[in-house]
């Protein structure tokens, strides 16, 4: 008789011990398929989230006192940006330029001071407007059209509101010109009033504002956020109001959100940048908002997941102990009909086996159905409003399978050795002594 019929045959012959065995390994296996289901699926989300998400750094050169120059701005430079962005973890960094502007073309939104001698509004220029802090801090959302890129050249986002009171859209084009504005009278005036430089700017965006600007019924004109345009680096320099290689601001866009205190340390050493030379802030919030849900699950399953494999495992390993131990008299008289221990052995491990398996398959049916279910209701409840494209749940299952199944066979292969030895070190006379 072969040894795996001899084992398919003792299986039959101990039906109720066998499934009890079944039933704890199928216990057992399908929670902790559905935990580390559940886990490692939590676990693609968060990292899909750091990568969709990233962390946002901005960087403001501050105003010091020089020895020679009195008061100064200290400026960001090509330079400086280059080391900082050499480290992989920083992705796109938008370098930014500032000045204000005027326009024969467009009426700015007059506002609190304003005279007839002023009609301007303050321009961003950006490598990446999509970086502006405006966008970023969601106070703007861009309505229509695109953001402004490295590629553009003269090309300009302004509000809906001032589309709408100019009677500009997407594609048009207006003339801008530089400004410098001065209080003379208690009014603003702009002293470049009758400055001949101007380029010709196409319109490629309008944003929409999303929060209510804080006093800005207070605000003059060019303080007004409906005013704000948004631009290019060659546009404000060929205007004269900005020099190349020379940047009034940066933001820098990490892509792990969880490096983002060790990119400012990076970035304050490769800069040279003191704690008093250089405002450095942090943005983290978008993923912030979502990253308390995510840990709360897996720590609520985790905690499950290890109480039952503690004790599923204590259970299963008592009973396996009482149910080899009932089996000596067998080994005895087998071991005396010339039966090797080798071969009984290999029986004990091919009965265990069959029966895991056949435990496992099911388990792992019935964590496919439960795993579904549960990450369905998670997304509504929990992850509402996250994205999960991308999560390759069927995936990360077959993974979860294969891993488990290893792991579970060396822990079975590890404990039932004990049991076997403990048994089988013994002689058959013995054994059969010890049963007298």
């Amino acid at each position: 008789m072969t040894l795996i019929k001899r084992s398919f045959i003792y299986i039959r012959r101990n039906k109720k011990s066998n499934s009890i065995l079944f039933a704890l390994f199928m216990f057992i296996t399908t929670f902790v398929l559905l935990g580390c289901n559940i886990m490692e699926f939590t676990g693609h989300i968060a990292e899909n989230l750091r990568e969709k998400i990233g962390g946002i750094i901005y960087i403001y050169p501050n105003t010091v006192d020089m020895e020679d120059m009195g008061e100064s701005k200290l400026v960001l430079s090509s330079q400086m940006i280059q080391e900082i962005s050499e480290n992989k973890q920083i992705g796109s960094v938008n370098l930014q330029k500032k000045g204000e502007v005027s326009s024969k073309d467009i009426e700015f939104i007059h506002g609190q001071n304003a005279s007839e001698n002023i009609n301007a509004g303050f321009a961003y220029g950006d490598t990446h407007s999509e970086l502006n802090d405006y966008f970023t801090r969601e106070i703007f959302k861009l309505e229509e059209g695109r953001h402004i890129s490295p590629e553009d050249k003269f090309a300009i986002i302004i509000s809906d509101e001032l589309a709408k009171y100019n009677g500009y859209s997407v594609g048009d084009t207006v003339s801008i010109a530089p400004a410098e504005l001065a209080m003379i009278d208690s009014e603003y005036v702009n002293l470049l009033q009758d400055t001949e430089e101007q380029v010709i700017a196409t319109i490629v965006g309008i944003y929409t504002i999303l929060e209510k600007q804080g006093g800005g019924e207070l605000q003059p004109t060019v303080g007004r956020w409906e005013n704000l345009l948004f631009t290019t680096h060659t546009l404000l320099e060929q205007l004269n109001m900005a020099l190349p290689e020379e940047y009034s601001a940066a933001t820098i866009f990490v892509k792990d959100p969880a490096m983002t205190d060790d990119i400012i340390k990076y970035v304050r050493k490769q800069s040279g940048f003191g704690k008093n030379e250089c405002i450095i802030q942090k943005n983290t919030t978008g993923y912030e908002r979502v990253e308390d849900n995510i840990l709360f699950v897996r720590k609520i399953v985790n905690a499950l997941l290890s109480g039952i494999v503690v004790v599923g495992i204590i259970v299963l390993l008592l009973f396996m102990k009482f149910s080899y131990k009932g089996r000596i008299k067998e080994f005895g008289i087998l071991m005396s009909l010339g039966k090797s221990k080798a071969e009984l052995s290999l029986q004990l491990f091919l009965e265990l086996m069959i029966v895991f398996l056949m435990a496992y398959l099911v388990a792992a049916g019935a964590a496919a159905i439960m795993s579904q279910e549960i990450i369905q209701e998670l997304e509504k409840k929990i992850f509402e409003g996250i994205s999960c494209i991308g999560v390759p749940v069927w995936k990360i299952y077959v993974i979860t399978l294969l891993r488990i199944l290893v792991v579970e066979l060396l822990l079975m292969m590890a404990s039932s050795l004990g049991f076997k030895l403990s048994i089988l070190r013994f002689r058959p006379q013995q054994i059969l002594t010890k049963l007298e």
